[in-house]
């Protein structure tokens, strides 16, 4: 795995948002648990897709 500049809060959001084909207003108005499980989801998918690499 390579190391790349820190990502921000942001960054992340704007990422899972164009992913799942959303807007940021979306997301903010979804549920804190529902934000964070979306994230999570995210990150997971991420990790998945660059191990398999």
């Amino acid at each position: 795995m390579t190391t790349s500049t820190p990502r921000t809060l942001e960054y992340f959001l704007m990422r899972a948002c164009e992913r799942f084909g959303m807007r940021p207003d979306e997301f903010e108005r979804m549920s804190y648990d529902e934000q964070v499980r979306l994230l999570a989801y995210d990150q997971v998918r991420r990790e998945e897709s660059e191990f398999t690499l």
